[in-house]
């Protein structure tokens, strides 16, 4: 689960219960106290909570009802750069998929106007998104929707293992070339490979944090991707290792 999704769970758990404690965020997101910490802080300087010992708890009766990834504005500048840098890679007529991650979300606000082209996602935010550009097919598979309102169940993956796919732009909680993508959950595992054996090519995009990390589970191998996106700041003994898989690596000063 990347940063944005785990603040708007934070956000929505606090509707509900009207409090949240920092080892609660610790145990059910898998962070370190120093993650939940922050996460907390950041919610706190946008007025959407109130940190006391040991948690937070909302700032009045009331939170946004239909809190979105849209809410945060943190920005960090190497996904900013990977996203955009993603979207130069659309041609005129192309299929393509986009993560339901905040890589994806940042792809979404910065596609282009002057070429026709179908995007596939399974995030209801980015659709949401997709609503504003005329030049656009938006499809998205359906089945149950989780409460992050991604479709990611078997009835989305076998939607998905039916389409054919120009360009998946993928992401995850880690890539390396000896174990590939990898997850922290088995949620949407199915879904992913679905869609990278769908896609004529598959698009890694990953900070440079990511790469190099082995996740829990693996979703495929890092030579089923062509391409690796990251910024300058990933380890050189890395790239190198996906350069010999085949794997072509693109660094980013961002």
């Amino acid at each position: 689960m990347f940063m944005e999704e785990r603040l708007g769970e934070i956000l929505r758990r606090l509707e509900k219960d009207g409090s949240i404690r920092t080892a609660d965020i610790q145990a059910d997101f898998d962070v370190a106290a120093d993650t939940a910490r922050r996460d907390l802080r950041i919610l706190e300087t946008r007025g959407l909570l109130k940190r006391t010992h040991g948690g937070a708890v909302r700032p009045d009766s009331t939170l946004p009802k239909n809190y979105t990834p849209r809410d945060i504005k943190v920005v960090r500048p190497n996904y900013l750069a990977i996203a955009k840098r993603a979207v130069e890679l659309i041609n005129e007529g192309d299929v393509i998929y986009v993560t339901g991650a905040s890589i994806g979300y940042f792809m979404a606000q910065n596609l282009p106007h002057d070429k026709h082209f179908t995007v596939l996602t399974n995030s209801i935010v980015i659709a949401d998104l997709l609503r504003s550009y005329e030049n656009i097919t938006t499809v998205m598979p359906g089945g149950e929707m989780t409460p992050m309102g991604q479709f990611c169940d078997s009835l989305a993956e076998h939607f998905v293992a039916d389409m054919r796919i120009d360009k998946a732009f993928l992401t995850s909680a880690g890539i390396s070339a000896e174990y590939g993508m990898t997850v922290e959950r088995t949620t949407g595992i199915g879904f992913m490979r679905a869609i990278v054996g769908s896609a004529g090519e598959s698009i890694a995009l990953y900070p440079s944090h990511k790469v190099g990390k082995v996740s829990t589970l693996r979703v495929c191998a890092a030579n089923k991707f062509s391409r690796l996106i990251t910024d300058s700041d990933v380890e050189d003994d890395q790239t190198g290792l996906f350069e010999e898989l085949g794997v072509q690596v693109e660094i980013l000063n961002a």
